[in-house]
């Protein structure tokens, strides 16, 4: 069964204690605010798993690198690295790239 934040997370009109089946024949309200979606303000609830960001673009305007950055930092888990490429956007990175490696918060140049 799936509980009424559930159904209050998508507004469903009458929802008591339904099951899968009865909520996909319910009509469901579009909500605008859920179409946009940052990690940021969830990586704070990331506490044990072992992160890696293999890849982060500084030259990327997709996912900028300021959002990235924030993203790392909140990141609760003692255990994390991101590594950053200079010159990198969202679809390429240069054969000659400078990659500046962060591990748990501190910044380790190869």
């Amino acid at each position: 069964y799936l509980t009424t934040s559930f159904a209050l997370w998508f507004k469903v009109e009458k929802f008591e204690h339904a099951s899968l089946g009865t909520l996909l024949m319910t009509k469901v309200n579009r909500n605008y605010a859920l179409e946009y979606y940052d990690p940021v303000f969830m990586a704070k609830r990331i506490r044990k798993a072992k992160i890696v960001i293999t890849r982060a673009g500084l030259g990327d305007y997709t996912s900028p690198p300021s959002g990235l950055a924030i993203c790392y930092n909140n990141l609760a888990t003692p255990e994390k690295t991101i590594k950053w490429y200079q010159g990198s956007n969202h679809t390429i990175i240069p054969p000659e790239a400078e990659i500046i490696t962060w591990t748990a918060g501190k910044k380790v140049e190869k």
